[in-house]
């Protein structure tokens, strides 16, 4: 504990020196002028990671009628998004077997934090204003970021989109999307110039859908048993968000990037279908406010510093109705609130040497209309020192992480946490660069490796709510990732193996409903697996009037319970983690149509500890297909105006499959979109 206490004041005090120190070389006389810097940032390219980095840039994923942030993470490896059924259905990922609490949301690299339940649902975040989607196992390999960044097991950040304009002064985006079952998202986006160095954005978007749709349910577990065709019911879903953002290029030295969000939402929640019923009872409702900024200043060529600061507001409210039977009519409000503010500093003493500190302070609350432990406040700091060497040939990283967390409710509880984690990354350039006439990349071969360590506490609701209190240990995680990448013209491919071991795993297993849940410690989990990316873009001379773009992932995991050798569920697959799954998607531009193509195969699970036969989820693979076509309604003219419409049309679960994410949840069979856009 004291060692902890002593990291903690050491980070402190060198963070103030260090901004001191700073602030007196940017006040000195000698003042040097720099080049100017955009503030939005661009697709990244992170060829160098120590840990694999996806990302899905904007056009790709519009190409394959993508435009939620849980549709997009469908074609990330080794994820696995748990989908609770329907539009309106809770989606959660779990990556490489970790749980979907190791993995961290951020927007533009600010952490969405839930202290509630700890799982952000991916089904609530539309892509209509979104520059690209990435995803890291470990950790991004950004040498200056937040300490929530470090400490995250996974982060799957969203970029918001960065108005670029050439003459002209506003660019406008109007869009409505409709469908089978009810569903219907109208959008808009709107960007303006307020300055040379000044621009703002403003997305809304709307979203409904009765999510009444079509299923098979079989009477008996074989073939040949007997089927109805059902009408999944209780699914209806109500959503608005409203999103801004102002970037502010202060000088080529500075800049400023801050959002303001809400978003409300109403969803009846689809009970499961069991003993050929459906119970329909359950709703929810809630609204979310957050106000975020990220400030960035490059004080001299060696001193770089970055302020965070956000607030957020959440409440939820959770009704059954059970039938209107007055005895099992339960309502229930959550009101979460906190403040988060993260300083991070980073010092180049030398040529490709680099010493980063970061530290993160934030407090969250919960309120509630339970009778026990109805108010639950939680102070958390996050402290790092990380080191780094880059260079042409190889790059080594190394950073410890110290958790420090204080926790009570007013029934008089208390729990104390305090851990430091350490981190161990390196990559190697195996064959040499070739460079291409244009002075670019054009064929590398890269050795990667990273250990880390993950401490993860238990949310709020796993802790103390639904009249429950429970003896919960934090998890604490270990992870190792090899990995290979083989990058040449259009075609990159990466190969990873990793083995991760998983202390007090705790699992999160629903009940009668979607809102109440059980949770336990499994005690230990061995997990080993293998992830496996190709993308090729074509450019092939026969056809020349036709760009191909091919995306392929296979990943492998064995997510083995290994707590108790005397246990019948010793040695076996942990709940819902697929030994195999995949995907693909397919571009093909061409002058006259565009076409998208995307594929989802997920492996046999288990929806409990036991893989018996009886908790067999049978594995599936989901197809769909998009086709779209842009027409100029007026070529761009001297100020940069253009007029453009874009229409699409998308057919889903394209062979009418049915299957289920989570047992006794059906899926939505054969279903149709249309959309169009006009950007102006």
């Amino acid at each position: 504990m004291n060692e902890i206490k002593l990291f903690h004041r050491i980070i402190i005090c060198v963070l103030l020196l260090l901004a001191s120190a700073a602030a007196q070389a940017q006040d000195t006389s000698r003042v040097k002028t720099l080049q100017s810097v955009s503030v939005g940032a661009s697709r990244p390219v992170e060829a160098t990671a120590q840990a694999p980095v996806q990302v899905l840039g904007i056009e790709k994923l519009e190409q394959t009628g993508v435009t939620t942030l849980s549709d997009a993470a469908k074609q990330l490896s080794g994820v696995v998004l748990r989908d609770y059924g329907g539009v309106g259905g809770v989606k959660t990922v779990s990556a490489r077997g970790l749980g979907s609490q190791f993995s961290t949301l951020t927007i533009d690299g600010v952490a969405v934090n839930d202290c509630q339940n700890g799982q952000v649902d991916l089904g609530r975040y539309q892509l209509g204003n979104t520059e690209y989607v990435s995803f890291a196992n470990g950790q991004h390999n950004a040498s200056l970021q937040t300490a929530r960044g470090y400490a995250a097991g996974n982060v799957l950040n969203m970029e918001s989109r960065t108005p670029r304009f050439g003459k002209e002064n506003h660019h406008g985006k109007v869009g409505v999307e409709g469908g089978s079952f009810g569903f219907l998202s109208p959008s808009l986006l709107w960007e303006q110039r307020l300055g040379q160095r000044l621009s703002l954005s403003l997305w809304a978007n709307g979203l409904k859908s009765d999510g009444d749709y079509p299923f098979t349910l079989y009477y008996g577990n074989n073939a040949g048993d007997s089927s109805s065709r059902e009408i999944r019911n209780h699914s209806r879903v109500e959503s608005g968000t409203i999103d801004g953002n102002l970037f502010w290029n202060i000088s080529g030295s500075q800049s400023l990037v801050a959002k303001v969000h809400y978003a409300q939402s109403s969803h009846q929640l689809p009970g499961p279908v069991i003993f050929y019923t459906q119970k329909g009872s359950e709703q929810t409702a809630s609204q979310l406010f957050f106000a975020q900024g990220r400030y960035k200043n490059k004080l001299s060529e060696k001193f770089r510093l970055q302020v965070v600061g956000k607030y957020s507001r959440m409440s939820d409210t959770y009704e059954d109705s059970a039938a209107n039977n007055t005895l099992h009519y339960t309502r229930s409000e959550y009101l979460q609130n906190e403040g988060y503010l993260s300083l991070a500093g980073l010092y180049e003493p030398v040529e490709h040497l680099h010493v980063s500190l970061a530290t993160d302070a934030s407090a969250s609350t919960l309120e509630s209309n339970l009778a026990k432990n109805n108010e639950v406040q939680r102070l958390t700091s996050l402290n790092v020192l990380a080191l780094g060497y880059r260079c042409s040939r190889f790059d080594v990283d190394a950073n410890a992480v110290a958790t420090i967390a204080d926790e009570h409710t007013n029934s008089g509880l208390e729990h104390s946490y305090r851990k430091l984690s350490p981190y161990a990354g390196a990559t190697l350039l195996l064959w040499p660069l070739d460079l291409n006439d244009a002075g670019e990349t054009a064929c590398f071969v890269r050795l990667r490796y990273f250990f880390k360590e993950n401490y993860r506490l238990p949310n709020f609701s796993e802790m103390y709510f639904f009249s429950i209190t429970r003896d919960l240990n934090p998890e604490k995680a270990q992870q190792h990732n090899v990995g290979l990448t083989f990058s040449k013209g259009g075609v990159q491919a990466t190969v990873d193996g990793y083995f991760n071991r998983v202390t007090d795993k705790i699992v999160a297993i629903p009940m009668q409903s979607l809102f109440l849940w059980s949770m336990r410690n499994l005690g230990k989990v061995e997990i080993l697996g293998l992830d496996a990316n190709l993308d090729v873009d074509l450019h092939p001379k026969a056809l020349s009037w036709c760009d191909i773009a091919l995306h392929t992932n296979y990943s492998f995991q064995r997510a083995l319970d290994v707590t108790d050798p005397g246990k019948k569920n010793y040695q076996h697959q942990i709940p819902y983690t697929p030994r195999h799954s995949g995907g693909a998607t397919l571009t093909m531009l061409t002058p006259w149509v565009d076409l998208g193509y995307s594929l989802v195969a997920v492996g046999d699970r288990y929806r409990l500890g036991q893989n018996t036969e009886s908790n067999l989820v049978k594995g599936y693979v989901d197809q769909g297909v998009t086709l779209s076509r842009s027409f100029s309604l007026r070529p761009r003219k001297e100020n940069g105006l253009a007029s453009m419409v874009r229409v699409k049309a998308q057919v889903l679960n394209l062979f009418d499959v049915q299957y289920e994410v989570i047992k006794s949840y059906p899926m939505m069979g054969r279903n149709y979109r249309l959309g169009v856009s006009w950007e102006f």
